[in-house]
Parts: C-alpha cells; structure tokens; sequence
C-alpha cells in the first residue's frame, strides 16, 4: 500500500521471532560522526537552513487554506476567487471522507461486532481520491502552465487526507507504532465500581475514551537481559562500547505484542449507549434502554476492561494461551478474569512508519583511533541500526475482560480509597518481558480537566 523510498539502498527483513508482516527498508548508510569542529560548525549551518526553508516554505495543509494557496501559486485578479471556490470543494470532500472513515471506524459500532471491511475503506478512499482530483483538475483551468507546477508539486508533498480538518462525535482507539505514547500508565478520576453513570456529565464519548484508554507493548526482551546499554571492554580494552537508550517507537515496532486496555466505567457505558442511539441505526445495537445495556455489560456486577491485541508477526501472537493475564490493586492484591470474551479478529492497514536508529557510543580510552586529536577519553557515536522507512502491517484482535467488581469480603475493588489499579501481560512462553498498564485515581472528576476532542 505504500511504497517505501530510497530503492536501490540495503534492504533486509528483520525477523528475530520467525517471519513477521514487516518489511524495513535502511534510508541511509551506516554512518560515523568522526571530524574536527568544522565539520559540526557546517552541519550545523546546513540543518538550520534546511529548518528555515521548510518553515519558509509551501506544505499541504495550504492546499485547504485559499488565502495561502493563492499566495503560493500567486494567484492575480479573478484566480483568487476561483481557487478559494476549489480550496472550499477540497475541505467539502476532505470533511466527507474524514467524518464517514470516523463513523465506519467508531468504537461503539466495533464492539458491537461491526468490523470494517479494508476493501471497503480502501473503496471509500479511492472514491475520496478521485472527487479530490476532480477538484484539482477544474482548479487548473485557470492556472497557467508555472502555477500548474507549483500546484502540482505542493499536491505531491503529501497527503491532504491527513490534515484533520473535520469534526465529528466518533472516536477510535489507536493501537499502531504511529500513536505517539506507549507509557502504559494514566491518570483518571477517583470512582467506585460498580457504580452509577454521573448524571451531570459533560464529558464527550472521545474526552471519556481518551481518559480511560492505556496503551503499553510487551517488550523483545526482558529488562534484565537488556544488558546492551553496559560498557563492554571484553573484545576491545581500548575501545568502550556503549548502547545508547534507543526511541518507544524504535521499540515499539520490534514488540511481539501492543496493547491498549480500556477501564469500561459507567461514564463510558453510558456514553456509548447514547452514541449508538443517536448516531446509528437501531440494527446496530441489541439492546435498546439503558437498563438492558447497563445489564448487557454487568454494570452492576462486574470491572470490564476491553483489550486490542495487535501483533505484527503471526496471529498465533494473539492466542490467549500465550498469555497470562490478570488484574492487580494497589494493596498488591491480584485477581484473575472470570470470563474472557474474544470479540474480533481482523487484518490491520498497511502503515508507514518512520523509525530513529540505534545509536552506539565508542571512547578512545587511550587516544588511539580517533582523528585528528587523538585525545585519550574521546567518545563518539555511529549507527548499529540507521534510520529507516517501514510498512506496517499485522493483525489484532479485540477482547472483554470482566473481573468480579467485589473481593472476597464483599467490599469494592475499586473504591475511594485505591490508589491504582493495573492490568498485567505477560508471557508464559518465552523470555519476553511483561506489560503493565495502569490507572492511576487522582483527583476527584470535578479536578480533572477532559482531553479535547
């Protein structure tokens, strides 16, 4: 789906668990950073002008702003009002696709069982693609030939699909190398479960998804054996090795395993509940009063947390046998799932995913190899893996944990006065290391302030 630059450069698959559904492709050479100050004192000059031109510069989000699109194709006379009547078509055809992908997408309807089809999303883009060069097309003719090229090179900068521009009530929860934070941990408001739905909520079905929602990924190796990072003196007693910490999402797309885990809370189901109502047809909920939802998802009885599993490799990757999974409070108390529910199983999009290298760092502990000062202690570091382009592409599967909501003595689990809670994977397999996302109960609701939308 998408096809990754610099053909020609060294290619190769990594797979350090059997075949995996990544395909890596090297951006650049091995590199070096050895030189005098010159050299930095130059590459400094070159990067910052690169930043200053690009800032400078014409990018994709112009093609939906008329005043700097014309400024860009310096538009004269009538063609300023020609291209602001085409830049309003494009934001009306960018608008449509943005909003039906969000409600085909929703999380509401995924859990009811509605898994879009990838063809039919790629069908809904295809169509989207060519209403937009419909619009480009009718632009040009009034253009002349040095403003079609202007035109014509700023469409190709990227992709004006991606700009969101649109509003819209559906939100989905985003399990993939391109969501920006794997902390495995979030702070949410104090609450008992089970309990009511606030009466008095004002928090949006996306506010309430974002809040709840963690995502964390079961690391290649357990952080015991990650002993790269150590300096090594064994091969070379004049030259110190050292890794150097290594980025999440360079991490993240060598995981076996993402996760994100969802805390159901009576907030979240009711909000759904009134999503599925008003937004969609009555087909697409079994359930139709709240107190039949309510029931549907043993509000009064039991802690629900949603799983996505996502796996690059084989979906063998996401049996539940592979995996132990159990729910922990903050007195250190565990408790196991009374019933797993596996809901879906679906083929993920290809994704394009821009991955930071792994970087090593070398002293010259007697000044032997690194010109030109040849000072014993130097330090300087190369790439043991470059920078590279990846497609993403894999499988997930989407499961309902349900944990009794009351101990043993028949107290809440969650109450007032717990501090945490967290959901533990880890596999009982292999050497793997383990997952831990956690919900951290703060402050009262009325103290937190709810993510936009």
């Amino acid at each position: 789906m998408f096809a990754p630059k610099g053909a020609g450069e060294d290619k190769r698959n990594f797979e350090p668990f059997g075949r995996s559904n990544i395909k890596i492709e090297v951006g650049f050479r091995r590199k070096i950073y050895m030189g005098h100050i010159m050299f930095f004192r130059a590459s400094f000059v070159a990067v910052l002008l690169f930043a200053l031109q690009t800032a400078w510069g014409a990018n994709t989000k112009d093609l939906l702003e008329a005043d700097r699109l014309s400024k860009h194709l310096k538009a004269r006379g009538d063609q300023k009002e020609h291209i602001a009547n085409h830049v309003s078509a494009l934001r009306g055809v960018v608008i449509e696709y943005q909003t039906e992908r969000a409600r085909r997408t929703n999380e509401a309807l995924l859990w009811q069982g509605y898994v879009p089809k990838l063809k039919d999303l790629r069908s809904l883009r295809q169509s989207a693609n060519d209403s937009a060069s419909a619009v480009f097309d009718a632009l040009k003719t009034a253009l002349d030939s040095k403003q079609i090229e202007r035109l014509d090179k700023l469409i190709g900068k990227g992709d004006v699909f991606a700009i969101p521009i649109a509003q819209y009530p559906y939100y989905h929860v985003q399990n993939s190398p391109l969501f920006p934070e794997f902390s495995g941990k979030k702070e949410v408001y104090k609450l008992t479960l089970p309990s009511k739905p606030d009466p008095d909520n004002t928090w949006t079905y996306p506010q309430l998804l974002k809040v709840w929602t963690v995502r964390s990924f079961i690391p290649s190796v357990r952080p015991i054996d990650n002993l790269s990072q150590a300096p090594s003196i064994a091969a070379h007693p004049d030259l110190q090795f050292r890794e150097l910490n290594v980025s999440d999402r360079y991490r993240v797309v060598r995981s076996p395993l993402l996760v994100s885990a969802t805390l159901y809370v009576p907030d979240l189901v009711r909000s759904e509940f009134d999503m599925l109502q008003t937004h969609y047809g009555p087909d697409s909920i079994s359930a139709h009063t709240w107190e039949d939802y309510a029931s549907q998802n043993r509000l009064d009885d039991d802690i629900q947390i949603r799983l996505k599993f996502n796996t690059i490799y084989d979906k063998a990757y996401l049996d539940l046998s592979r995996w132990t999974i159990y729910l922990e409070d903050s007195e250190e108390i565990g408790y196991e799932p009374d019933k797993i529910e596996e809901r879906a199983f679906y083929p993920l999009e290809a994704l394009k995913v821009s991955v930071p290298g792994r970087e090593m760092e070398v002293t010259d502990v007697f000044g032997t190899y690194i010109s030109p000062t040849y000072t014993p202690g130097e330090k300087v570091r190369y790439f043991a893996e470059p920078p590279m382009n990846i497609t993403y592409v894999g499988n997930e599967k989407l499961l309902i944990l349900y944990f009794s909501a009351h101990t043993v003595m028949k107290t809440p689990v969650v109450s007032d006065q717990t501090k945490y809670i967290k959901l533990i994977v880890q596999s009982h397999e292999t050497d793997f290391g383990r997952s831990e996302l956690m919900w951290e109960f703060k402050k009262p609701k009325s103290k937190i302030r709810p993510h936009r939308d």
